[in-house]
């Protein structure tokens, strides 16, 4: 059957998904792909992922705000405390060290509102093209059935592939993994950045000598900490391997 140009598998299509074919056809007249009921399914899987997205945008930013007034709370406390504490040779670091996590957090938690910002937008602006376009892509990269797959799996595969036509540049950078989780050596880097900064600007001064060794030995831990989580990777894929 031809829809406006459209062609329409409608052998057994439901009462929803014919109003979905008339919707299509007003709004794309000249797609030119192949419509199944399997993919109207999977488009209105939309409106369920919608709400998770904004939940996890309302809760990362939560998460921001408690972190951000985490560290004015910390410099108010060591404003607060007594000459002599201050005196004492490693209060500066202690006070940098728990500086530097709390900055990899609030790192972490900007790069993940970025993401699902990016797969809420990605569903606010979706085409039945880009999910055909999607399916293309799944049924050259993976060996597995599109039709198989259930709906809002279709809406991951989707969304993702849009964040990653749309994120080149943090792909490229290798902020992101396949999963578009951050990958772990953007919290190293996170915790140098707030720590110099804390213990410099605010809780140690300008010491350059203890400062310098203090950074070599905390590049030495957090270097050995991010091979660690590759040694813990590579483990992970050999065993996958093995079981399959």
């Amino acid at each position: 059957m031809s829809v406006k140009g459209t062609l329409v598998k409608v052998a057994d299509l439901s009462e929803d998904n014919r109003e979905g074919i008339r919707w299509l056809s007003a709004t794309e007249p000249d797609c030119g792909v192949t419509i199944v009921e399997e993919d109207f399914r999977a488009m209105r899987s939309f409106k369920e992922m919608l709400p998770f997205y904004g939940l996890q945008l309302q809760s990362h930013a939560s998460v921001l705000v408690g972190l951000v007034l985490l560290v004015f709370a910390i410099v108010q406390a060591w404003a607060s405390l007594p000459q002599e504490v201050k005196s004492l040779p490693y209060h500066g670091l202690v006070f940098s060290v728990v500086a530097g996590m709390i900055g990899a957090g609030i790192v972490f938690v900007v790069l993940r509102l970025y993401v699902y910002g990016k797969l809420a937008s990605a569903l606010m602006y979706a085409t039945y093209d880009g999910l055909h376009e999607s399916k293309s892509s799944y049924a050259v990269d993976s060996p597995g059935s599109w039709e198989l797959l259930p709906d809002l799996t279709k809406v991951n595969i989707y969304t993702q592939r849009i964040f990653e036509r749309n994120a080149k540049m943090w792909i490229w950078l290798k902020v992101f993994d396949r999963t578009l989780h951050v990958r772990a050596w953007i919290f190293g880097v996170a915790f140098e950045i707030w720590f110099l900064l804390s213990y410099g600007l605010i809780f140690g001064g300008v010491d350059l000598s203890g400062l310098g060794q203090y950074a070599m030995w905390s590049i030495l831990v957090v270097a050995n900490g991010l091979a660690l989580l590759w040694d813990i990777k590579l483990v992970r894929q050999r065993l996958k391997r093995h079981a399959a």
